[in-house]
């Protein structure tokens, strides 16, 4: 299991984190999703042998969510 942090480009509203977290957990592999409104952090624990932080990014993109860094 591990965790990383994606920070997404906007600071996400109330329905933006509920679909962040549908998004996310819908991959193999996410087990838990925490997103801050303040600062668009989106923490995310994962099993890293069914999902990558790559996966986990490319799901966000492919929804419009522009990701910093």
């Amino acid at each position: 299991m591990a965790e990383t942090t994606i920070y997404v480009q906007n600071p996400p509203t109330h329905t933006n984190i509920q679909q962040m977290e549908d998004i996310l957990l819908k991959l193999d592999g996410t087990i838990r999703v925490l997103v801050d409104t303040q600062d668009g952090e989106v923490k995310i624990e994962y099993d890293e042998s069914k999902v990558t932080v790559d996966d986990l990014t490319a799901a966000l993109e492919s929804e419009h969510y522009q990701i910093k860094g």
